[in-house]
């Protein structure tokens, strides 16, 4: 069931849609940067603008939608290919 909480004043639009299709196992290399690690799975940026300027947002390590977002100058999220392109050669 879809479930969309909103709290004003500078809070959060969180989504607790906990989709496990959406959880991103890090990989070794994104350990080694600093991405926040929580039962193997990090946070992940998507492309969508969060609240304000600053802001992106994200998804969680349990698979759920923040659509407010955190502020992008923060060093843990990960970053995931928006899509996969394979070349036949």
């Amino acid at each position: 069931m879809w479930q969309l909480f909103t709290r004003f004043r500078g809070s959060n639009i969180y989504s607790r849609n906990i989709n496990k299709s959406r959880k991103c196992k890090t990989t070794a290399y994104a350990r080694q940067q600093g991405a926040y690690v929580s039962n193997d799975c990090c946070y992940w940026w998507l492309r969508s603008p969060g609240g304000d300027q600053l802001d992106a947002a994200d998804v969680c390590t349990d698979g759920a939608l923040d659509l407010f977002g955190r502020n992008v100058y923060g060093g843990n999220f990960a970053v995931r290919p928006a899509l996969r392109i394979i070349c036949n050669q």
